[in-house]
């Protein structure tokens, strides 16, 4: 049956009208490459590396060289299931969609004028975030619709990060994927000064393997057997 649903996942169809986006960082990542098709499904990532992020039917996946060096494909949801089970039943229950649809109370968020980023007119923002002390980000957003698979791209690949290190964060994590949820809800971030800038976005027409799952995702057993052998998936 795992052969014969791979063997559908890897039936190449047209290629996918849709959007090709490059961000430039200070940091890594250096360069963020995003594809996004107008059926929704889009891929995020370094350009040329092997791990990415990759949302298929609305869920997405983290894609990375497993332990043997064969690709493999893991739910962000069941990873944080899974890493759920050491920390605060709060950690799971924060990727539900119920959770998505009912975030915590929002960031001090100013809006201070406006600003063109790549040629895409933007509203400028001021953010200040918790933290001792709270740490203040000045950040630009596209409220255009066009834009909007391009941000829901980086959101949740920022969660899905966020789901990486929750081990060492604590419940500190969930507080700050509340907090990055409310803050991209301005609209598709084109620019946080001295983090990252929107370079390049335009329509593209997608190779159709580059939004197709390369290899059934694991189950949530096989991501803890890896986690007990000391090699958590996605890595």
């Amino acid at each position: 049956m795992r052969t014969a649903i791979l063997a559908l996942l890897l039936v190449a169809g047209p290629a996918e009208a849709g959007m090709r986006a490059f961000y430039h960082g200070e940091a890594e990542p250096k360069a963020l490459e995003i594809e996004t098709g107008d059926n929704g499904d889009l891929r995020i990532g370094k350009p040329g590396d092997p791990a990415y992020g990759l949302e298929v039917g609305g869920v997405f996946h983290l894609v990375s060289p497993g332990p043997d060096g064969k690709v493999q494909v893991v739910r962000v949801d069941d990873l944080a299931a899974v890493i759920g089970k050491a920390l605060p039943p709060l950690f799971a229950r924060l990727f539900t969609e119920a959770a998505r649809a009912h975030p915590s109370p929002p960031p001090r968020m100013q809006r201070t004028g406006t600003r063109t980023v790549a040629g895409f007119p933007g509203e400028v923002w001021k953010i200040t975030l918790s933290g001792d002390p709270p740490q203040v980000q000045e950040m630009v957003f596209s409220p255009d619709p066009a834009l909007k698979p391009v941000g829901r791209a980086i959101g949740r690949f920022m969660e899905s990060m966020m789901v990486m290190v929750a081990p060492l964060m604590g419940e500190m994590a969930t507080d700050i994927v509340s907090e990055m949820r409310s803050v991209h809800a301005l609209g598709t971030p084109l620019e946080s000064v001295g983090r990252f800038r929107l370079v390049k976005a335009e329509a593209a027409t997608i190779p159709a393997d580059r939004l197709l799952l390369p290899a059934a995702p694991l189950s949530r057993a096989e991501i803890e057997k890896q986690a007990a052998a000391g090699t958590p998936p996605a890595r």
